[in-house]
């Protein structure tokens, strides 16, 4: 009997290529299209441009794409998860919590209604069987593009589920291929960082969507001298540069946010960062560790592992301390825990230099 398995399509280069491989092994693939809310989303469904990338993938690697609607739970889950913790002073990573809760929740909630065996993304990451019967988060092999920091919140149920095609390829080799089948996506960047709204509209997004959040404060130093005022704290992070808008010989970072006093502290780049945090929702990819202990840690998507000490200090809480000084420990995003290139887990990070 052929094997089934159901992917995820975004109308990307990723997932296009996932669907093809996994037609090369010998899969019949059914893809699946998610549309989710977006801020000002288009009344008449998918754009015309990604409905017509689609059309393209489903002609050109042939397989059917069924386009299910889910804005309302989207919206329910993960935009208003996103504005709660904006408002409660962090800075949100939506994606990590959108892959467990949406994006693979409904991937295995269609496979199971369709009794099909298996699930797909484009992610570049891998799945391993130990001999224990566990399965293993492991990164992609191409470093540039490993994605297992995102798919930190899976567990055992969705990974004994799903197939990784890229997880052992190279996203340049990924290209040439959909360059060789002929593929529209091939002309479109890489898809940015929230999907549900556009860069340049974030700040207009944010201030119709909790406008009794914004109001001006003061910006200080970290002696509590005044330096300037600015426009809402859920407008910036932690490590921002750009927009503070104070000239001085030296550029100013935002140091942290203290939301009690409505205050922005800004510092020069050598006050920024320290090597402590604490973690909390910790998720275990297939068991929790004993600690104290001693791995690697990424404190964002995109920044190098570094070596850390976990030690648990309440229940799913934990203290970790970094081997050295990180600049952008921010709470609201993810601690991301690696022995090697496996995932043992991440939580969010909830308070810094405890």
């Amino acid at each position: 009997m052929k094997k089934i398995v159901v992917v995820a399509i975004s109308g990307g280069i990723d997932s296009a290529i996932s669907a093809y491989f996994l037609k090369e092994m010998g899969y019949e693939v059914v893809g699946i299209n998610f549309q989710f809310w977006t801020w000002e989303n288009d009344p008449s469904g998918l754009s015309t441009v990604r409905k017509s990338l689609i059309d393209d993938i489903k002609e050109k690697i042939g397989f059917s794409i069924e386009i299910l609607k889910y804005e309302d739970l989207f919206k329910k889950i993960i935009v208003k998860n996103f504005l709660s913790e904006l408002s409660q002073g962090r800075t949100p990573n939506p994606c990590v919590i959108c892959n467990p809760l949406v994006k693979f929740k409904l991937l295995k909630d269609y496979a199971d209604k369709e009794k099909i065996a298996y699930i797909s993304t484009g992610h570049y990451a891998r799945v391993n069987y130990d001999h224990e019967g566990f399965f293993k988060l492991k990164k992609g092999i191409d470093i540039q593009k490993d994605q297992s920091y995102m798919l930190c919140y899976l567990n055992q149920e969705l990974l004994s589920r799903t197939i990784f095609p890229l997880g052992r390829t190279y996203k340049k080799d990924n290209i040439n291929i959909g360059k060789k089948l002929g593929l529209k996506t091939i002309e479109f960047g890489e898809s940015q960082d929230l999907c549900f709204v556009n860069t340049d509209q974030y700040k207009q997004f944010i201030s119709e969507s909790i406008p009794e959040l914004i109001y001006p404060g003061d910006i200080v130093d970290n002696s509590g001298k005044k330096m300037g005022q600015h426009e809402g704290l859920v407008y910036y992070t932690i490590g921002q540069r750009k927009g503070i808008k104070i000239s001085a010989e030296k550029p100013y970072y935002v140091i942290r946010k203290d939301s009690k006093r409505n205050q922005l502290v800004i510092g020069y780049i050598d006050e920024l960062g320290g090597d402590r945090m604490v973690v909390s929702n910790l998720n275990w990819i297939y068991h929790e560790p004993i600690t104290p202990f001693t791995c690697d840690v990424k404190i964002r998507y995109r920044s190098p592992s570094v070596r850390c000490n976990i030690e648990k200090i309440d229940k799913n809480v934990f203290r970790v301390k970094i081997s050295r000084n990180l600049r952008d420990i921010t709470p609201g995003q993810y601690a991301v825990f690696y022995t090697e290139d496996e995932v043992l887990g991440g939580g969010k990070i909830s308070g810094v230099k405890q």
